[in-house]
Order: structure tokens, then sequence, then C-alpha cells
């Protein structure tokens, strides 16, 4: 959702093109009807305004910390969970918050999606972690999975104002049988409750979501052709 702010964003993004030589804007992020989408075509409606298909991404509400987003979870996720966190302690698995790309790009390639050849492997996927943990500074959150000093499992993400989105996560092959990959997001969870984080936006829409996430929210992009 790049464009955000108060509805009056929208009047402010076009008066601060007009006189640039711009010949499409391309608007993605934005919730069908919304007062911010009607403002964004009011503001550009001396342009033609196209909207885009519609994407849909799973969300899931954090209220009631840790606990309260795990009773509206279903009774399989919850023993799943249990199983992993004590798993987790037998094998001496620890978490530590915050973290860098590097070590993520290092699990990576440890992981199903590194030997797979994908993932943050990938040189344009890295530079563009890269770019946007960077821009998002204190606002990024990273967690990480260790065992005996060695980094074995991350997740990482962004915050804006009390909503988390999530980008990635993966952990080393050898501890699959830990279930790290649901453990990972408990913790982030759980971290995310504790400063206040409302909302966890889970991305587009992947069947392993639903489970996780309380219902799904749809967004479009509007292209905007200059008049």
């Amino acid at each position: 959702s790049p464009l955000v702010g108060h509805d009056g964003v929208a009047k402010e993004l076009a008066a601060a093109i007009e006189g640039e030589p711009w010949h499409a804007i391309l608007l993605p992020g934005l919730v069908p009807g919304a007062r911010l989408m009607r403002a964004v075509v009011a503001a550009f409606r001396r342009h033609e305004v196209l909207m885009g298909p519609a994407l849909t991404r799973w969300v899931a509400s954090l209220e009631g910390g840790l606990d309260g987003y795990l009773s509206r979870r279903d009774g399989k996720l919850r023993s799943n969970a249990r199983r992993a966190a004590k798993r987790a302690r037998a094998e001496g698995i620890s978490f530590e918050r915050g973290g860098t790309l590097a070590r993520a790009v290092a699990v990576e390639r440890r992981s199903w999606k590194g030997l797979a050849g994908t993932g943050i492997l990938v040189p344009e996927m890295r530079a563009f972690y890269g770019a946007l943990l960077a821009r998002l500074g204190d606002r990024a959150r990273m967690l990480f999975a260790r065992k005996d000093g060695e980094d074995v499992g991350y997740i990482m993400g962004g915050v804006r104002d009390v909503t988390y989105r999530g980008f990635q996560f993966s952990y080393d092959e050898r501890f699959a049988h830990v279930s790290l990959g649901g453990l990972l997001q408990v913790e982030q969870i759980a971290a995310l409750a504790e400063e206040g984080v409302g909302t966890y936006d889970m991305g587009i829409d992947l069947p392993y979501k639903r489970r996780w996430a309380d219902g799904p929210v749809d967004t479009v992009t509007l292209a905007v052709v200059r008049g």
C-alpha cells in the first residue's frame, strides 16, 4: 500500500507531479470503494483512471495478544503450535528479535527455497528487500530462530501504524521436523502483540494462510494515464 496517509494525500500527490514529465502512474493497494480510493479518483479526474483486477490478501487480528489470536484458530493449529514449541525446547532452539538481511540470506541458503535457487537468494529479490528494509529503518521487524549460536530460521516484515505486513520467512531444512515455519509465525505474533500491533497482513492468497488469518481483504491497483 504505497499510497498512505489522510485523504488529502491524493490531492498532494496530484499537485506535486503536475509539472513533472509523467505518462502513467500505478497506485496499488487501494481498497475498492474506500474513502482513499474515491479521493484518488477525484484528485486525478482530469486524467484517465483505470482499475486493475482485485488482489486478495489474508489478514488476522491480534486483538487479545497471542492468547486471543490462538483462541480464534482451529484446534489443530493450536495443537501443532504447542507440539512445535515443545520440540523446539527439546532441540535447544531459542528466538532472538532483530537482525539483518545478510543473516536471513545465510539461513535461506539452507532452506528448501535456497536449495531450489529461489526466495531471497535471487539477486533481484535480495536487492528489493535490501532497499525495502533500509527504507523501513526501525519499522522493520526481524526475528531469528537460533541453535548453538547459529541462525536456523528467520521471519521478517514491516510495521506501519498498527499493521504488520509479513514479507518472508524460512528455515534450515535440517530442522523441518520442528515445524519452525509455524513456530516463527507464533513468536512473531507474540512480539508484535506486545508492542501493540493490532493487525497482521499476511499478503497474497496462498492456501496455508487461510488457517492463520481471520479473513480476506481485496485491494486493487489504479492506473492513471495522463490526459
